[in-house]
């Protein structure tokens, strides 16, 4: 599975996978921040109000950076989460992927988060050093994971979208995209947080999915993407675990309205869902995904070579495609809409 546009497309209807334990389209495993601290030697502990954290005086700074020097993953835990691969891989049979929290993530566990965003101002080449440090560990693992036949590498960088855009793309994306890059498998990204204006930062990763969080504008962001970029979500979870059935169906709807007129779009949660939120409402969602009505793959293409003419304002392939007698007048209709859409959000995000 090289693309997963392609292999979108290799399915006549709407791809559906929800980040839960219940029926999706892709699992994964995720390392999460603070077990890849321990696993780097850091000792983990929990304060009196159950925040668990790297030790405050094993926090990596300035002058202790040098502590970094020699620190490798502990090969207990890379064994561990490649046998976790195999087992996934034995009993799925969907396309399963290993993954861990970013390296920005992993550095604001290192560093403390408040430490992290005042080094990025007064001291960013420590920052750097600390990233460059925790990205080499990263592309060690997502190595491993290749080698014992991962499909896809998800990637979780929940406190990207805390930094400002241009901070964003310095301390974040060159990063991810050296990750990205540094395997053949197809790179999953989530951020949480507001991501519109981060987009342009997003898609230079080279992440084929881009999942997103519930509060981002998908309507605006599945148009400012290239069509071969995916955008994966984002139905709210917490709606999930205490909303209505009538409210669920609603967002539902509201969001694939919004996505039918992309094929790189693949339903999702925004976030992965909370504890005891009820299957029942997870499904109902799952259920008018796959009932609400979209364009054929064949369509899809059309709509796709039929918006580029009309962004590019090329007259000659417009009345070249307009001849083309499975062009259906609607089909011409809706790509003129979107390219005005898309041009319009572009100027504004990108």
């Amino acid at each position: 599975m090289k693309n997963i546009i392609d292999y979108l497309f290799s399915f006549e209807g709407r791809v559906i996978s929800p980040i839960w334990d219940g029926e999706k389209a892709f699992d994964f495993m995720c390392l999460g921040y603070n077990e890849f601290a321990k696993a780097l030697g850091f000792n983990i502990c929990t304060t009196g109000n159950n925040v668990t954290s790297v030790a405050e005086n094993e926090l990596i700074n300035p002058n202790n950076i040098d502590q970094l020097n020699g620190k490798t993953l502990n090969s207990s835990t890379i064994e561990a989460e490649l046998k976790y691969i195999d087992e996934l891989k034995k009993i799925k049979k969907i396309p399963s992927g290993g993954g861990f929290f970013g390296p920005l993530t992993v550095a604001g566990a290192l560093v403390g988060m408040e430490n992290l965003n005042k080094y990025i101002i007064k001291n960013p080449d420590f920052v750097e050093a600390v990233m460059d440090f925790v990205t080499k560990q990263m592309i060690y693992l997502a190595k491993e994971e290749e080698k014992h036949g991962i499909d896809l590498l998800w990637i979780a960088e929940p406190v990207a979208s805390l930094l400002s855009p241009k901070s964003f793309e310095k301390f974040s994306c060159v990063y991810l995209k050296a990750i990205f890059d540094s395997i053949d498998v197809p790179g999953f990204l989530h951020v949480c947080g507001k991501t519109l204006k981060h987009t342009k930062g997003l898609v230079e990763t080279g992440a084929q999915v881009i999942s997103i969080d519930y509060v981002t504008d998908i309507e605006k962001c599945i148009r400012i993407v290239p069509e071969d970029v995916v955008i994966m979500g984002n139905i709210n979870p917490m709606l999930l675990k205490y909303g209505d059935k009538q409210e669920i169906i609603n967002e539902a709807i509201q969001i694939n309205e919004a996505c039918k007129n992309y094929k790189n779009f693949i339903f999702s949660t925004g976030c992965m869902l909370p504890p005891k939120t009820p299957y029942e409402n997870v499904n109902l969602a799952i259920d008018v995904t796959k009932k609400f009505e979209i364009w054929t793959n064949d369509e899809y293409r059309h709509l796709r070579s039929l918006i580029k003419a009309f962004i590019k304002d090329d007259k000659n392939e417009i009345n070249l495609l307009k001849q083309d007698n499975k062009i259906t007048e609607n089909l011409i209709d809706v790509a003129f809409e979107e390219a005005q859409k898309i041009t319009n959000y572009l100027k504004e995000y990108m």
